[in-house]
Parts: structure tokens; C-alpha cells; sequence
């Protein structure tokens, strides 16, 4: 072995020591990742009585960098720290040009990764002035996670990444990738001519004929749009007041005119004539 590599391994674990001493971080050896498309390279336990803020600032961050650090389990509207649990405080996006890599303690006590030749190289972002530089996404910002570091999907809570979190139920497609089918509805509407889904949507499952997700009676029963969401097949409820054998079949139950009975001729109602001689038990109440 030569001098320089002894030198090399005498210097790291002395890096080590001083930063663990100082800061109380311990680096992230196997680079587990805490969050997906978020490599972790240190991570440092919350203290009885660590406020998001104050774990932060003692790694030379600020609030937003550590809960971009650790959205598996912290937000933005619910940033609160478990004692003795391990959080990620360092993650730098850094090319090595070699197999090794050394930790290096600034005067910050944040640790950066640099190469043998103890270059730093810093990631740079796609040209798109709205690519996310942070992993955050949607909202006031106005973001996309396309062409972002932090992972192409933008979750409904408002982060870049790439896991099944990101790119599933809640993804928004204005803002990224989504997994199929990706034009999933991100406020609710659907059909017309946005022709958004409500499937894998977090607004309910039934395209109504108003062109709002949902899942109830109203949504999914008579008008509900099947090319855009999932539709009731039977007791389907009448959402204009016809009902029975010769009305397509919709019923009284379940959905605007839910209680009422169903006449003779058809119609949704709670007269004497809607609900004795002729009422259709099978579509409504009957006296």
C-alpha cells in the first residue's frame, strides 16, 4: 500500500471522527435512501425537544432543504421531529471521478462529498425556469418535476420523486409524470374537454354528467360518464327523476330523489300516486 493511500484512509477516518464529535451526525455508509430519488449521505438523530427548525439550523440548513431531505416522513404543513429517530441531513448531488469517495467536515459542520481529487461538482438543473430546484412542486410555485433532480412525478402533496407514492394515486399531471393513466384528475374535474379521469384520482372514483369526480350515488348513478371513471351497473340511481322498467331502469334510491318512490309511469316521488297502486318496488320505497 502506498504512502498516499494510507495517507487517503488516515485522512477520512479522522474526517469522520471530528464530524460525528461535532454535530453528532453519523454518515449514511451503506446510502440507504430515506426518501426515494433522494440519496442520503448523512443523517443525525432529533434530540428531546428538536423543532424542525432547530435540527435544520444545527446542519446548516434551512427548513424547507431538510423536510425536501425527508418528505417520506415530513411536510410542510406537519413538520414534527421523533426523538432518537434518524434523519437525513446531508444529500448532495455530487459526480465522483473515481471508486472512493471521502467525507470531508466543513466549517458549517455539514458534510460534502467530494472526489479523490477532492473536486466538488454541483448539480446543475434542466434551462426550464419552472423545473423545481428544491423537489417541491405544484402549489403557490407553479413547479414541474419534469427535467427536475429530485424525481419526474409530482405527488398531491407537493413533492418531486419517482416512487409509487409520486407517480400514483394523487399524482398531478400538470406538473410532471404519472403513471398511467396519466391524465388523472388534479382538481377534481373531469371529462369535457380537459378529458381528465377520475380514476387514480383522490376525488372519488365516478365521473358525473356535471364533469365532477366522486364517489357517491350522484356521481356514479344515471349521466355518469364511463370514458372518464368508473360507473354504477346496477341500482343505478336516477339523478333526473325518471325511474323504473321503461325509464332505463335508474332507481330512486341512493342518489338525489334516495327515499322517494317510484310511479306507475315512472318518476321519482313522494305523492299517494307515486307510492300506492302501481308503485315499482324494485326502483323506490313503497306504501
Amino acid at each position: 500500500m502506498g504512502i498516499m493511500s494510507r495517507f487517503s484512509q488516515a485522512a477520512f477516518a479522522i474526517s469522520l471522527l471530528v464530524c460525528e464529535a461535532s454535530t453528532g451526525a453519523v454518515p449514511n455508509t451503506n446510502f440507504r435512501r430515506f426518501t426515494p430519488g433522494i440519496a442520503c449521505y448523512y443523517a443525525a438523530p432529533a434530540n428531546d425537544g428538536d423543532t424542525c427548525a432547530a435540527l435544520a439550523k444545527r446542519y446548516a440548513l434551512d427548513e424547507l432543504t431538510l423536510i425536501s431531505y425527508n418528505q417520506d416522513v415530513l411536510s410542510k404543513d406537519k413538520c414534527i421531529l421523533v426523538t432518537g429517530r434518524q434523519y437525513c441531513v446531508e444529500s448532495d448531488f455530487v459526480a465522483s471521478t473515481s471508486s472512493s469517495r471521502t467525507m470531508i467536515p466543513t466549517s458549517s459542520a455539514r458534510i460534502t462529498i467530494a472526489t479523490s481529487t477532492t473536486q466538488i461538482i454541483v448539480p446543475t438543473h434542466a434551462p426550464e425556469s419552472n423545473v423545481s430546484p428544491d423537489g417541491t412542486c405544484a402549489g403557490d410555485g407553479k413547479k414541474t418535476c419534469t427535467g427536475s433532480l429530485y424525481g419526474k412525478c409530482c405527488s398531491k402533496n407537493g413533492w418531486c420523486g419517482d416512487s409509487t407514492d409520486h407517480c400514483g394515486t394523487g399524482c398531478n399531471p400538470l406538473f410532471g409524470t404519472c403513471n398511467s393513466p396519466t391524465n388523472a384528475s388534479p382538481d377534481g374535474t373531469c371529462g369535457g374537454t380537459n378529458k381528465y379521469s377520475c380514476t387514480n384520482s383522490t376525488f372519488g372514483k365516478c365521473c358525473s354528467k356535471a364533469g365532477y369526480c366522486g364517489s357517491t350515488a350522484s356521481h356514479c348513478g344515471q349521466g355518469c360518464q364511463s370514458s372518464s371513471g368508473t360507473c354504477a351497473t346496477s341500482n343505478v340511481a336516477s339523478n333526473t327523476g325518471e325511474c323504473g322498467v321503461n325509464r332505463g331502469k335508474y332507481t330512486c334510491a341512493g342518489g338525489p330523489f334516495d327515499g322517494m318512490c317510484c310511479s306507475v309511469n315512472g318518476y321519482c316521488g313522494t305523492t299517494v300516486d307515486h307510492c300506492k297502486t302501481g308503485c315499482q318496488k324494485g326502483y323506490g320505497k313503497c306504501s
